[in-house]
């Protein structure tokens, strides 16, 4: 049992394989058999082909994998970065970096040397040809610069500012620049390619380095919004009534729209409406304008109150499922006093708000909890509404969130009207009805609204009981819908679609089954290719969020690419795979406080707490030692929203300037910087640190601290040496797929492109499919590396005479490579 992410204190690394004899139960035989393919020196540096330290994926931030990506040249870095995040993240907040760009884009131009326009684009298909020359207008600053071309193609030797890149490829970063607003960007792009290869060139990004502003991106968590049910109304003109006067003064002047009396009288109108569901509604009137009258309404109920334009009767009405009245809806309206006019010109039949709802679906393999969960936003009007408590969602399942579901809501029961009777939500449905602490809505003020202040957009957040953003979203005015009592859904919900770039989430399809609560979506979102070759996906069985952290590097083959129903591609995970590692360093603080046992207290579970603001300069040491030498990412990992103040000790006796007050994200997260043991930085193989809180209620906790990455790997095969029975030996491996490894060979910098071991993903090495390609990837990345640092070394020493051997010695040594 070794995981790294999961200690249980009893983990040390196979020091022979004679030890499998007593773990595992082998015998003498078997152990003979595995050293044939198995070692127990195997480890290499955990760096990449170019030496740098990776990243660890599992503790890293969103920004610092933005960073990586950016680097490492990925078609869309920003949202490939929260999704990794939220991805990997045991936390259900929602991660978010700013994105502040400048694209330069090639505009048609007539032939530029031996490249000719191409719809959106430059192009040359000769190779050696006369390169194409730009001079670009920029603005004054430091600038991380990315190529933009075509996706697939490649966009030629590149030359900017002097500086030159062979082979350069959509997306990828040409390096960080500091340029002058005086002086144009000298570009050239030529195509040195082999003949017959198209190369394609659109323009420049440019990345300020101090981002300021910008637009939001956000990554998807585990649970979403998935479908809302928003102004669930129909609108029935006066005009399309048949209209029964009566011995009344109302009367429908035709071409007017607008029914009126000016004596005295009760007039009737009858609607049919085709599609209308049989039902209760409450039932709004409209005259032509705020302030008139529109007349005492009966609507087959006791009361006949006198309504003005706008209000809602108190009463419900009933559309009737059988007989001559199926589908009809009748209203009368009087008026007794001779002065004034009466108006009517609109009735509304209405389900909100009793018939509102928001359905979520959990996109991991795991129960959560919503208990307490909020939802708030502008379009709510301010009100809030509370999960109830015990309410779980299933593991990728539907949870039907309404206003009032069997008719008992406070100030909503008793009126006939209720979520489960309106949209047919049976009783094995997972759903529950809301509670609203400052009051539920009401026909005059509905829950979703679709009249808004100026400046406020329809945004809808979902929170966790402590405050945390879900996931957010909002949907754009006028609805999407194309029929009445229909719902807003979801195609792929681990894409985001920002069409205002507002930073909020507005990519909705109208339902097609009108409304499907607590069952699977039915829209145009769900489907991919053309009619009869239509696919039509299933989001709880494609989509998945893991929401904890990766055993091994090959799991990001499952995260969403930001594309409707395309995970991260091989060619995208190729460019950052060797930059990014699952392992790290995890230091227990439980038994490790060497000072301020006064202010911090070891709980039971083993983490420590700070309770008293009395003591907010007590200083609690913690130490750690066998570590080994080397340079870290140092983090502290306490509880959510609380303040720590941070140093560590030094080898000189002194200590580093504290940190100022730095709060714990949702993880409990605090990421500090970078450290080094031993080596100038800290004492050899130790490190101390130093915490106070600074929580103003002077509660902290502070549980464990994180070195990463680890600085070796321990246990990969060198694909480019393992010979075949080792390959054969590796989970999921066949013949076919070895001996394509095998032909392949060497892996880690083909092209010069510095990919590591995700040069395995070009080409058909790992199969012929993208699908064969990611799920080989997925079962044999974490346990394969292009390089090795140890090696054994058998030495044979004969002593010959004549034709005879007269003693033989062999000497078996393991050296490792410094």
């Amino acid at each position: 049992e070794y995981q790294p992410l999961a200690l249980r204190h009893d983990d040390r690394l196979i020091e022979s394989l004679e030890d499998l004899v007593t773990i595992a139960g082998l015998d003498a035989q078997a152990v003979s058999r595995l050293a044939r393919v198995a070692t127990t020196y195997s480890w290499d540096l955990n760096v990449s082909v170019r030496g740098q330290a990776r990243v660890n994926v599992n503790t890293a931030t969103a920004d610092e994998l933005l960073a990586v990506l950016l680097e490492a040249g990925v078609e869309d870095p920003w949202q490939a970065a929260v999704n990794i995040a939220d991805f990997v993240d045991p936390d259900l907040e929602l991660s978010r970096v700013s994105k502040s760009t400048t694209q330069l884009t090639l505009t048609d131009q007539g032939t530029l040397g031996t490249w000719r326009w191409a719809a959106d684009h430059y192009e040359s298909t000769e190779p050696g040809g006369t390169a194409l020359s730009w001079q670009p207008t920029v603005a004054t600053g430091e600038f991380q610069i990315l190529a933009r071309g075509v996706a697939g193609s490649p966009i030629g030797d590149l030359t900017i500012a002097g500086v030159f890149k062979p082979s350069v490829e959509a997306g990828e970063s040409l390096g960080t620049f500091t340029l002058d607003a005086a002086t144009p960007l000298a570009v050239t792009v030529t195509n040195q390619e082999p003949p017959g290869t198209t190369c394609m060139f659109r323009g420049l990004e440019l990345i300020p380095r101090d981002v300021s502003g910008g637009t939001g991106i956000r990554g998807i968590e585990a649970v979403r919004i998935n479908e809302l049910m928003v102004e669930p109304t129909k609108t029935l003109a006066a005009s399309t009534a048949t209209f029964s006067p009566g011995s009344s003064d109302w009367a429908c002047p035709a071409g007017t729209g607008v029914c009126s009396c000016s004596g005295v009288g009760e007039g009737r109108w009858t609607w049919s409406v085709d599609g209308l569901v049989p039902g209760w509604y409450h039932v709004r009137v409209l005259g032509s304008s705020a302030g008139q009258t529109v007349g005492a309404v009966d609507v087959g109920g006791s009361a006949q109150p006198v309504l003005a334009h706008g209000e809602h009767h108190p009463d419900t009405a009933l559309v009737v499922s059988d007989g001559p009245n199926r589908g009809k809806f009748s209203l009368t309206i009087g008026k007794t006093a001779s002065s004034g006019t009466y108006y009517l010109k609109e009735v509304v039949l209405g389900r909100q708000p009793d018939g509102e709802y928001l359905e979520l679906v959990n996109l991991s393999d795991r129960p959560i909890d919503v208990s307490g969960w909020v939802i708030e936003g502008d379009a709510t009007g301010g009100r809030q509404a509370v999960f109830p408590e015990q309410t779980v969602i299933d593991a990728h399942g539907l949870l039907v969130a309404v206003v009032d579901l069997d008719d008992a809501q406070m100030g909503l029961g008793g009126n006939h009207l209720d979520a489960r009777t309106s949209w047919e939500i049976s009783d094995d449905t997972p759903a529950v009805q809301l509670e609203f602490p400052n009051g539920p809505p009401s026909p005059e003020d509905d829950w979703l609204k679709v009249t808004l202040p100026a400046g406020q957009s329809a945004q809808v957040a979902l929170l966790t009981s402590s405050g945390d953003v879900v996931d957010e979203v909002e949907y754009l005015l006028p609805l999407a819908t194309t029929a009445d009592f229909q719902s807003l859904e979801k195609g792929d919900p681990s894409v985001i679609v920002d069409q205002d770039t507002d930073g909020l989430d507005d990519g909705w399809y109208p339902s097609e089954s009108l409304y499907t609560p607590g069952q699977p979506n039915d829209n145009e979102g769900l489907k991919e290719g053309e009619e009869l070759e239509a696919v039509v996906h299933d989001p709880i069985r494609e989509i998945a969020v893991r929401n904890r952290p990766l055993e091994g590097i090959g799991e990001l083959a499952g995260v969403g690419s930001g594309t409707a129903w395309q995970p991260f591609s091989s060619a995208e995970l190729a460019k950052i795979v060797d930059r990014l590692t699952v392992e790290g360093v995890r230091l227990e603080a439980e038994g490790r406080l060497m000072q301020g046992e006064s202010a911090w207290a070891e709980d039971a579970d083993g983490f420590y707490v700070h309770t008293d603001p009395a003591q907010a300069d007590a200083t609690g040491v913690w130490q750690w030692t066998a570590i080994p030498d080397g340079t870290y990412r140092l983090s502290v990992y306490g509880w959510p929203d609380e303040q720590l103040s941070v140093r560590w000790q030094l080898a000189d006796g002194t200590a580093t300037d504290w940190s100022p007050g730095l709060s714990t994200d949702a993880q409990g997260r605090l990421v500090i910087g970078e450290v080094t043991i031993g080596g100038g930085g800290t004492p050899a193989n130790t490190l101390a640190v130093e915490a106070t809180c600074a929580s103003t209620n002077g509660i902290c906790h502070l549980d464990y601290v994180r070195l990463d990455p680890s600085l070796i790997r321990v246990g990969p095969v060198n694909v480019n040496t393992a010979p075949l029975e080792v390959l054969r030996a590796l989970p999921g491996m066949t013949d076919q797929l070895a001996s394509r490894i095998i032909a392949g060979r060497p892996y880690g910098d083909r092209d010069e492109k510095g990919r590591g071991i995700g040069d395995l993903l070009a080409g058909d090495v790992l199969g012929a499919t993208e699908e064969d390609v990611l799920e080989n990837f997925r079962r044999l990345a974490h346990v394969l590396t292009t390089r090795s640092d140890m090696f054994q070394i058998l030495s044979v020493g004969q002593a010959i005479d004549g034709d005879r051997v007269d003693a033989t010695q062999r000497i078996q040594t393991v050296i490792q490579r410094q």
